[in-house]
């Protein structure tokens, strides 16, 4: 036969891999074969249990060989004389893109690919340097990684043009044949090597899933705590304007109905609770909150966000709470809709009570339209754009989204101020 074909033949078993044999093989078999390369240079088969070997190759042979196209001993049907039904990885030289009669790559996957395959990547190698190549798979044999692929590998050298094969349980495939090769005997070591590669991908594959989860977590609870951050501004308007009626109201009615309503929303705090949200669950998720963020947390512990629960068993703040918050444009403190509903039962309870309240509630929200405080009706989540909700004050008086600030411009205008004569009256009543 040709050069190449001959050269193959050897690297892979010489005649026990070619000749039919009758009984029971015992000192070969075709399953511990891991990645083939098949270069103008050399031909190296690396194997599952046993060290990866290379042949050299004489290139000026190589060259006129393939030039026969095949003529002399087509390599893809020696490869198919036995069933590599355990091969990962085969890589050919570009040339043979040109003289596929001399190997033909795409017709011999066909064959090969089927439900019991573990075949992984296939394609076209040039540029592969020997020793390299047997290097890595001696260090992947050493480090027992039984995932290390050369296509995968991004320290390689050569170039790969190669394709992967749609089989995500490929490590579960090894289809042994103990009738045929004693080597693939169930006690062997190679049918020990397989299960024990088939437990510790599977393990690798769940702490791989975990990190994605805790990352998709930490990405989400991040959104979710910006978002708090970015409203605490508001939110002290709120508190500070309580603690200001608190002390009085002037008589006024209004501002006698905003205080009710504020202390509805900030005295109950079992209402700010969320189930599983703690200071030590949030530490343990590693989630990176630096000092600009003590506001916030403080804030969580005074309205009463935390939860109370203790101890490792704190399962955290379920991932499909914290995405319905997110896709809200809402955070832990869930101000939107906590401002909205309570501006919606001021402003109704103003309107109820006379005309002249009535007509002030519609005039102070004809403000709120001209200026800068409607919201956009989507909000941008990651790649997604996301409609906002649309509360009962904001639907009912707006038909339209609102800001915080917008919230906040409301409540403070129909009590009587602008935001200079607010901060002005607050401190004045704080030096008295």
């Amino acid at each position: 036969m040709g050069y190449m074909y001959d050269k193959l033949k050897i690297a892979l078993g010489g005649s026990k891999f070619s000749s039919s044999h009758q009984g029971i093989m015992k000192d070969w078999t075709p399953n511990g074969v891991k990645a083939i390369f098949i270069c103008r240079d050399f031909i190296l088969i690396a194997n599952h249990v046993k060290p990866p070997k290379l042949y050299s190759l004489d290139i000026q042979e190589v060259m006129m060989d393939v030039q026969r196209n095949g003529s002399t001993g087509a390599m893809h049907n020696l490869l198919s004389q036995r069933q590599l039904s355990c091969l990962e990885e085969i890589y050919v030289d570009g040339m043979y893109q040109k003289y596929v009669g001399a190997l033909n790559l795409e017709g011999y996957i066909q064959k090969l690919q089927n439900d019991k395959s573990r075949l992984r990547y296939y394609g076209y190698i040039s540029g592969a340097n020997p020793n390299e190549v047997l290097e890595k798979y001696n260090k992947a044999k050493l480090d027992g990684n039984p995932l290390y692929s050369y296509a995968g590998d991004s320290s390689r050298s050569a170039q790969i043009q190669y394709a992967t094969v749609s089989n995500p349980t490929w490590y579960k495939n090894y289809n042994l044949r103990p009738q045929h090769y004693a080597l693939d005997a169930d006690n062997g070591v190679l049918a020990r090597w397989f299960r024990k590669s088939e437990s510790d991908i599977e393990k690798y594959i769940s702490r791989q899933r975990e990190n994605v989860e805790n990352m998709a977590k930490s990405q989400i609870l991040k959104v979710l705590i910006d978002y708090d951050k970015e409203g605490y501004t508001t939110l002290k308007k709120f508190l500070l304007l309580r603690k200001r009626l608190r002390r009085s109201t002037d008589g006024d009615y209004i501002r006698g109905v905003v205080l009710q309503g504020l202390s509805s929303l900030f005295d109950d705090k079992q209402q700010w609770k969320i189930r599983y949200l703690t200071l030590q669950w949030l530490r343990s998720t590693g989630i990176q909150l630096g000092n600009d963020y003590i506001d916030v947390l403080q804030a969580y512990s005074h309205l009463g966000v935390f939860d109370s629960i203790q101890g490792d068993s704190n399962p955290g703040v379920p991932v499909d709470s914290m995405k319905t918050l997110a896709t809200e444009g809402q955070g832990f403190l869930i101000l939107n809709s906590r401002l909205d509903a309570m501006c919606f039962q001021i402003a109704e309870k103003l309107k109820k009570h006379d005309k002249l309240l009535a007509a002030t509630v519609l005039l102070e929200v004809e403000k709120i339209k001209n200026q800068d405080t409607l919201l956009a009706t989507t909000v941008q989540l990651g790649v997604k754009n996301i409609e906002v909700p649309v509360g009962a004050f904001a639907s009912t008086y707006l038909n339209h989204s609102l800001t915080l600030e917008g919230y906040w411009t409301f409540i403070r205008d129909i009590c009587g101020w602008n935001e200079e004569t607010f901060v002005k009256e607050f401190e004045r009543s704080e030096t008295n």
